[in-house]
């Protein structure tokens, strides 16, 4: 007989002989029958597991967010230039739409999970806000795969390109 791995002792479990007979497995019924008092053996309940509800897309774009504070009304900033992301809920991934420079309204700000970084919340409307007014099609299609049509939650970082007006 081998050892099961070198500098051991212990006989390889795979060759060893077994040291005990199996037992007979116990079933409600048995335990009831070997049983010297009279008991009830009551079945156990079914099983219920845990079913979480399955996100919407909002909430899925709300699960990027952490510690969000919404606005009581739109703020407006200002930025000589930023990125205006989307966060696509479908493909869960970030999607960039284009550059603004100028005005924009937020309506709140948070920061950004898995990025660590602060972000304002910016409603825009598809194809007409801020002048980005050429989106791809087929980034119109993913807005409007997850759902949407003519206005998103888009995000920009609070950077300190970006002022409150």
């Amino acid at each position: 007989m081998s050892p099961a791995l070198p500098d051991s002792l212990a006989s390889d479990p795979a060759t060893a002989a077994p040291t005990q007979e199996p037992t007979q497995a116990l079933t409600p019924t048995s335990i009831a029958s070997t049983s010297t008092a009279t008991t009830h053996v009551e079945p156990l309940p079914p099983l219920a597991l845990f079913t979480p509800t399955p996100f919407t897309n909002e909430g899925r774009w709300r699960g990027q967010q952490i510690g969000r504070h919404a606005f009581e009304t739109l703020r407006h900033y200002s930025t000589a230039s930023s990125e205006l992301w989307w966060y696509d809920p479908i493909n869960q991934q970030s999607v960039i739409l284009g550059r603004i420079t100028g005005e924009f309204s937020a309506q709140a700000e948070f920061t950004l999970r898995g990025q660590g970084v602060p972000a304002l919340e910016v409603p825009y409307q598809v194809n007409l806000s801020y002048g980005l007014t050429a989106l791809s099609p087929a980034l119109f299609d993913r807005i409007m795969a997850a759902g949407y049509s003519e206005w998103i939650e888009t995000y920009v970082f609070s950077t300190p390109g970006v002022n409150r007006r």
